[in-house]
């Protein structure tokens, strides 16, 4: 029977720990600080004025620290799941984790377009890496707060189910879209003009924020469960007979 050794274990918990934490962080201030921009700068969450249209005011470092920000937390998040053994680095959930994340650099490296200039190929890049973080960061939290795990604390349940909450609210934001381009195939309005962009850039981004919150907190509510199960497992597990 093969054993782990308490202090590896111990120094694998703590490091899940740590990861969890920066995830949370990370999460909570990129949110204050896209929420500060929209509060100091008070530009109406209306067509047009996306967050990404903040590069373009005295907010610009703000809202690349905001991207950096989540950035860092997608990674630790990966790492966190890796580490902790709760995912492969393989799995549907991380791997949709690590494409979000790469947009979010593409997103920063690549400015959205000026249109009193006219579109550019960077602000194209931009918009598809946009779209694939929209997408991609809310179903890969889904992938891993969809299944239950052995040993899961109810602090943990609650907070992996509210993961999984925020990032089906994420998605749900993005069903305007999908409708309002579809009726424009059929020869309706442009779907830029038919759907209020910024509230529902907004409403996709801080769900997706939230729900990144709760999965760093998630990360540090397993790996406390599943230390304890450790260490109430030990015992017994010496005292037991071995099977022949």
């Amino acid at each position: 029977m093969t054993t782990v050794a308490p202090g590896r274990s111990r120094d694998r918990a703590a490091s899940v720990r740590l990861l969890g934490g920066v995830t949370t962080t990370a999460a909570v201030l990129a949110a204050a600080l896209l929420a500060g921009l929209d509060l100091l700068l008070g530009l109406p969450p209306g067509v047009g004025s996306t967050i990404s249209a903040y590069v373009f005011t005295d907010g610009e470092w703000a809202f690349q620290l905001a991207i950096a920000a989540l950035i860092i937390g997608c990674a630790a998040l990966v790492a966190g799941v890796i580490r902790a053994r709760l995912a492969t680095a393989r799995s549907f959930g991380t791997v949709l984790l690590l494409i979000a994340g790469i947009s979010l650099v593409v997103l920063l490296v690549f400015p959205k377009t000026d249109w009193s200039q006219g579109d550019s190929w960077h602000g194209q890049l931009h918009r598809l890496a946009s779209l694939v973080a929209f997408i991609g960061a809310p179903l890969g939290i889904i992938a891993l707060a969809a299944r239950r795990r052995a040993g899961e604390s109810a602090a943990a349940t609650a907070l992996r189910r509210a993961a999984l909450t925020l990032a089906v609210v994420a998605l749900l934001w993005l069903a305007p879209l999908v409708f309002a381009a579809a009726r424009m195939v059929f020869g309706g309005p442009p779907w830029w003009h038919a759907v209020p962009l910024g509230l529902m850039e907004r409403g996709i981004v801080f769900s997706e924020i939230a729900a990144t919150a709760a999965m760093g907190l998630w990360l540090v509510a397993s790996t406390g469960a599943r230390s304890a199960a450790k260490r109430l497992a030990g015992p017994a597990a010496a005292t037991a007979p071995a099977r022949p």
